[in-house]
């Protein structure tokens, strides 16, 4: 991924709300009525908005707990109640009725043109992610006069569950749901407290990829209370030289007069000359870092540093070289970031029309801006995280270091969405189970990886796909995460690792001139050593094979020991002896049916305990070909009519091994997918989880 993508995803304070297909604009849609009456010419003055967040008013399609809603609808002149309430009614779920739910209506009519609505719904047709759609629609009602109304703004409502603040102890034994909110706000922990957390919630919802602006808040779990502010939230601010930095952990553009922003004792206001194209607070909360020029400048910016506690600027360095970051995906610019440590501040400008960086830290002791030179090439991210005792730096496109010395490749931690936990060397992570979704909605696993011995294990199981983890407490004990209804934490599956008993199914007959070939996920291996037959066995060179699969692997030559780990959806080790008629599985003894072998100084192993191993083999023995089947990495894809996608993936395209799910979660297909179709080996299954074919498929068709 390049690095300006990268920040992009970074730098973002909007989370992403998920996509399931298009929707057009939230306008009158409804169809034209035969009347006599004359049009009502006042239609688009009409308001129609929630009673507990204004702001979403129509026209609009915008996201909605399904709890009961009340709206207020305001007319220009007195209504014809009757007529009103029809119409609402017919209107209601038409817009889209294979996701509609049933709806009872109460109306309190404040006055002859004031009308409070209340909304039930109920008996949701759709799955977990979209739960169903309705509208609030009063087309085709009429006035006290007799006018009819047409062309009035409409109020689209899709239904999604809320997301619910938790927390899970770091023992693995506790859970607490810490809120019960009921809105749409995501949440993003501020500072290395545990109190504050920045709330954000789309405010127009479209399922598509433009930037929408969102409704912004601070949530204090403390009071258990969120505060909405109506300006837009940075947690690194880029704009106006006049600004304000509430030391909770987050800016906002000074507003207009008029607009009322909720008092704080922790909110200063900055006014600085020129415009701001990137500001952080210092770790400790006394200091504002800066990158200032003119507001379309792109080069050699002044970095500044207001102190909160004096009120004082102090210039560090004027006409720092380097161009402004740039998203060379989406184009447009990005913000300067500041990363403090405690020790020095890190920022990045980028060179001209080039994906390196320019990296420079700021020495709190030496007072002084140097170059910054991390142990990653300039075209890697150097955006990273560390330890609270900054032993460890985990950066993600490379791995994690400790004193500049790689102790973990990325691409073996796969640790996506992270954290490190204060005060411990342990960074917490979630993954998708894939493993054993099993005819069930996907889940999410918390995990754990300790720097120390660079073990990785499973705290908690079943937690609702759609989960964010936002920090820890700061004596590390207690991990927080945004999640929709999450299940319970629960101990891991039964699992088959080191399980079976290791033999090739199939024979093997020696008696062939043909090479062998051994192909991985349906890729040949290009393998240096030889495959060989023998006693009508098949050894394969085992680091080859298995370094292909992902596999870490480690030789001890005075015990003559292979030792190979893995983590993909869970920790993964075995150890083996050469001649050992047994091995260890994650500590547990198995029995091996042929022993690993010494073989010209490499080792051997049966191609059967490769299933112990959780690999699946054909043996096709007239062409002496091996296909090893591994577990699929880790992604997701949801699709506009509530499926969704596990497995590997080509960029956003379901590509290799995977599965599909229906919107109840039920399994659909399993096997071969190429650009987003069927494609290859794989079983189709009816929605009662009834085998209904198994073989080839292509380009999405059978046979």
């Amino acid at each position: 991924m390049k690095i300006a993508q990268k920040l992009a995803v970074v730098l973002s304070v909007v989370f992403t709300m998920g996509s399931l297909g298009h929707h057009a604009p939230a306008v009158a849609d409804s169809p034209a009525v035969a009347s006599t009456n004359s049009i009502y010419e006042k239609a688009e003055k009409i308001i129609i908005r929630s009673a507990t967040e204004p702001r979403l008013q129509a026209p609009m399609n915008t996201l909605m707990t399904p709890s009961p809603q009340t709206f207020e609808i305001d007319f220009p002149e007195s209504m014809d109640q009757a007529s009103v309430e029809t119409q609402l009614k017919a209107h209601g779920t038409e817009r889209n009725p294979s996701r509609a739910p049933a709806l009872q209506w109460e109306f309190n009519w404040r006055s002859t043109s004031h009308l409070e609505a209340k909304v039930t719904p109920s008996s949701f047709p759709s799955g977990t992610y979209i739960l169903g759609e309705y509208q609030l629609n009063v087309n085709n009602s009429s006035t006290l006069k007799g006018d009819l109304i047409s062309g009035a703004p409409v109020l689209n409502l899709i239904v999604q569950n809320p997301f619910q603040l938790w927390r899970y102890s770091l023992d693995g034994k506790q859970r607490e749901l810490l809120s019960t909110v009921d809105n749409l706000y995501s949440l993003r922990m501020l500072g290395n407290q545990d109190r504050y957390f920045l709330a954000v919630r789309s405010g127009a919802y479209c399922e598509c990829d433009a930037y929408l602006e969102g409704l912004y808040g601070l949530y204090d779990q403390s009071n258990k209370q969120l505060i909405r502010y109506p300006v837009h939230l940075y947690t690194t601010y880029v704009g106006k030289g006049d600004f304000v930095v509430d030391r909770r952990g987050f800016f906002y553009e000074q507003p207009s007069e008029g607009i009322q922003i909720p008092q704080s004792d922790t909110a200063k206001r900055i006014q600085v000359k020129g415009y701001v194209h990137g500001a952080d607070l210092s770790k400790d909360g006394k200091y504002v870092l800066m990158a200032i020029g003119e507001e379309t400048q792109e080069k050699d910016f002044s970095i500044a540093m207001y102190s909160l506690e004096n009120d004082t600027i102090q210039v560090l360095a004027e006409k720092v070289a380097g161009w402004v970051p740039t998203d060379l995906a989406m184009g447009g610019r990005l913000p300067i970031q500041f990363v403090d440590d405690g020790d020095k501040v890190y920022f990045v400008l980028q060179e001209r029309g080039t994906s390196q960086e320019v990296r420079y830290a700021y020495s709190w002791n030496a007072d002084t801006i140097q170059d910054w030179n991390p142990p990653i090439p300039k075209t890697t991210w150097s955006v990273f995280s560390a330890s609270s005792d900054h032993v460890f730096q985990y950066y993600s496109d490379a791995g994690i270091y400790r004193d500049k010395n790689l102790i973990m490749d990325a691409q073996k931690l796969q640790l996506a969405d992270s954290h490190w936990l204060n005060a411990t060397h342990s960074m917490a992570y979630l993954s998708y189970e894939i493993e054993h979704t099993a005819n069930k909605q996907f889940t999410t696993s918390l995990q754990l990886f300790n720097a120390d011995n660079l073990q990785q294990k499973a705290l908690y199981t079943g937690l609702h796909t759609e989960s964010r983890l936002l920090g820890s407490s700061p004596d590390g004990q207690w991990i927080y995460v945004n999640a929709r209804q999450p299940g319970i934490g629960t101990a891991l599956p039964p699992d088959s690792f080191g399980q079976g008993d290791g033999k090739l199914l199939a024979p093997v007959n020696s008696d062939s001139s043909l090479p062998t070939a051994v192909y991985m996920d349906d890729k040949k291996l290009n393998l240096i050593l030889p495959v060989i037959i023998e006693n009508h066995q098949l050894y394969l060179p085992l680091r080859a094979v298995m370094e292909a699969g992902g596999w870490h692997i480690t030789w001890n030559s005075k015990r003559k020991e292979v030792t190979g780990k893995k983590n993909i959806l869970r920790d993964r080790e075995f150890t083996f002896l050469i001649d050992g008629i047994t091995g260890t599985f994650n500590s547990k003894t198995g029995i091996l049916p042929i022993a690993p072998k010494l073989i010209d100084g490499t080792t051997y192993l049966s191609a059967g305990i490769l299933q112990m191993l959780g690999m699946k083999l054909e043996w096709d023995d007239s062409k002496k070909v091996l296909f090893i089947s591994d577990l699929p990495g880790a992604g997701g894809i949801s699709y506009s009519n509530g499926t969704r996608y596990e497995g590997q993936l080509s960029g956003d395209t379901a590509n290799g091994v995977g599965k599909l799910f229906g919107p109840e979660g039920q399994l659909i297909y399993e096997g071969m997918f190429a650009n987003g179709k069927y494609h290859g080996q794989g079983k189709l299954y009816d929605l009662n989880g009834k085998l209904q074919y198994a073989g080839t498929f292509t380009d999405g068709q059978q046979g």
